[in-house]
């Protein structure tokens, strides 16, 4: 009964829609196993317990096969709903993200808003919204909502210092964010709790938390354009001297990798004052990493997914790859946490970004733990940030 019930809490409310819908679309690895679910539901108990654990060795599998059935059945929804994205150019915006932005940014389209939705003794907790610059289709995800602490100074002195911190791919919450942004906090830096597109409060109803991040249709293929042209939305309306970002994961990739060095780009090649783009002045990417194409190829948490990639979603993946980004100097306000033991983004992809920006040994943390069991070392990641943020916000580097 329990695994029974296990499969039901990853599918929902779509399971009789994700097997009408989605069968015919599966390729016959992905249908063998989609198969072997639904052949569970009639056999004996120890068949079910036999086939969980053939299908959940690697500790993801079932939970793949699930979103897939999802994300195929939200797409036949979309399709039946008329549901549909901006039309864009994919690669255009993959090559140039910061001009894509600038030509398409509208402040009436786009309504930034910042209201107040508690006011405490040592901090403010601010609600900002905006209307993303790139449309999904999608309304829950296209009117973004995001929490944002601004902390009280002495003598009423203005705040100016802010982080935006990005979610990981499928991260339910910001509760990891939160910890370890609390010594920023402390320290009279503002933050910003970034939703990373289709994930939490932006994850459309009937949908997987994340679920539609990575599509494996193309043409609604819009989850990596969207955070980084959102993160440029932030960046632009909010009026901060300083700025850093923090990632995990999927959000150290697109947003504090791709996203700053996208920017730094960008400003290398454009050296007129009106061409300076406002960026991030400084980088903490936690368990990310370069060549998203091999980290789909080898990660256990693709192991499903990537069997139902084209060739032209591993393109797009490669575009938004911060390896390919071709920058001129080495970036030292870059300072990443690895994990050592990582089966997901595996080590060597994030040591690959290392050495591809010739970021300095002693700006990265090693940890001796894996992807998921990142959160035990965060108290040591909570005082690193701080540390390694201080400088750029007291205007010595």
């Amino acid at each position: 009964m329990a695994l029974e019930n296990r499969l039901r809490n990853l599918l929902g409310n779509t399971l009789e829609d994700a097997f009408e819908s989605a069968l015919n679309d599966l390729d016959a690895f992905v249908r063998k196993h989609i198969w072997d679910l639904a052949d569970a539901y009639g056999r004996s108990s120890q068949y079910r317990e036999d086939a969980f654990k053939k299908l959940d060795k690697s500790g993801v599998v079932l939970d793949s096969v699930a979103y897939l059935a999802n994300i195929l059945a939200l797409n036949k929804y979309a399709d039946k709903n008329k549901i549909r994205p901006d039309k864009f150019d994919q690669y255009e915006v993959m090559r140039a993200p910061v001009n894509f932005f600038k030509q398409t940014f509208d402040p009436e389209k786009v309504d930034f808003r910042l209201h107040l939705e508690k006011s405490g003794k040592l901090y403010d907790t601010m609600i900002v919204e905006w209307n993303s610059v790139l449309k999904s289709g999608w309304e829950m995800n296209d009117k973004v909502s995001a929490k944002m602490i601004v902390p009280k100074r002495a003598n009423s002195e203005k705040v100016e210092s802010l982080v935006v911190s990005c979610n990981g791919y499928r991260e339910p919450s910001h509760f990891f964010h939160e910890e370890m942004t609390k010594k920023l906090i402390e320290k009279g830096v503002a933050v910003l709790y970034f939703p990373m597109p289709f994930h939490m409060q932006r994850n459309p109803k009937g949908s997987l938390n994340g679920a539609l991040m990575i599509n494996s249709d193309m043409k609604r293929n819009v989850g990596f354009p969207q955070a980084a042209l959102d993160l440029f939305t932030v960046i632009n309306c909010l009026d901060y001297k300083h700025n850093g970002i923090i990632g995990v994961s999927l959000g150290a990739v697109l947003g504090a990798e791709y996203t700053h060095l996208k920017i730094k780009e960008y400003n290398e090649s454009n050296q007129s004052p009106g061409d300076i783009f406002k960026g991030f002045d400084v980088s903490v990417p936690i368990i990310g990493g370069s060549n998203i194409s091999g980290i789909v190829d080898e990660s256990v948490l693709f192991k499903v997914f990537r069997k139902l990639l084209t060739e032209d979603n591993k393109a797009l993946m490669f575009g938004y790859d911060p390896g390919n980004i071709k920058i001129k100097i080495p970036v030292t306000d870059t300072y990443p946490v690895f994990a050592l033991y990582d089966t997901i983004v595996p080590i060597k992809y994030g040591e690959e970004l290392k050495n591809k920006f010739q970021i300095p040994d002693s700006n990265c943390m090693w940890f001796p733990v894996g992807h998921k069991s990142i959160f035990l070392q965060q108290k040591e990641i909570s005082e690193f940030i701080p540390a390694v943020m201080r400088p750029y916000f007291n205007g010595e580097k």
